[in-house]
């Protein structure tokens, strides 16, 4: 029996696909769809050596669809360079650079690239996550990981339009620390009386 499939397309890629039952059902949902050309970028090998896997059966696709051939994320090999360059230690000074996945926190991984990276450490991350999940990144952790600075340059970058969202601390008429008010031009603390 043949698989139906559901694949929903945002500006051209790939987003999402669900597999249905023949009376439309979805059975199963998969949120991060590859192309080839991302799996490529991903694993870091030809489009030669990705078809020699799929015959070998090394990588199992979802399938072919309008001409693309798409592949699921979870369950793929790790790249060759699993770890993150040490020149990017000086971005995460908490930590110890070879505790950080670099596919579990790439968010983490690109707020501090785009905030504080050099040239080549930018270069480094768009060619690991791509410009999909950069765009994605901007859209959805951006507002909160980014200075508002940063943020609107990167959007501008990629033609994005994300506005920056102020924590709720920084809003115009918020308390803060339950003392005063932020933003109203009056004193957060009462004068104290001098004797």
């Amino acid at each position: 029996m043949n698989n139906l499939w559901r694949i929903t397309f945002q500006d051209g890629s790939p987003q999402k696909a669900e597999r249905l039952d023949p009376e439309g059902q979805t059975l199963a949902t998969i949120t991060d769809v590859l192309t080839l050309s991302e799996l490529c970028r991903r694993l870091g090998k030809s489009r030669r050596q990705i078809y020699r896997d799929l015959r070998e059966g090394k990588l199992q696709p979802l399938g072919k669809f309008a001409g693309l051939w798409l592949f699921s994320s979870s369950g793929l090999p790790l790249p060759p360079s699993r770890r993150l360059p040490k020149s990017f230690s000086p971005l995460f000074p908490e930590r110890d650079i070879r505790s950080i996945d670099p596919d579990k926190e790439a968010d983490l991984i690109l707020a501090r690239l785009l905030e504080n990276g050099s040239r080549e450490e930018v270069r480094w991350g768009l060619r690991r996550y791509g410009t999909r999940a950069v765009t994605r990144f901007l859209r959805s952790a951006g507002p909160h990981r980014l200075s508002p600075r940063s943020l609107a340059f990167w959007s501008w970058i990629f033609r994005e339009k994300v506005a920056a969202k102020a924590p709720a601390w920084r809003q115009k008429g918020t308390k803060l620390w339950g003392i005063g008010f932020v933003g109203t031009g009056k004193p957060l603390l009462p004068k104290l009386k001098r004797s």
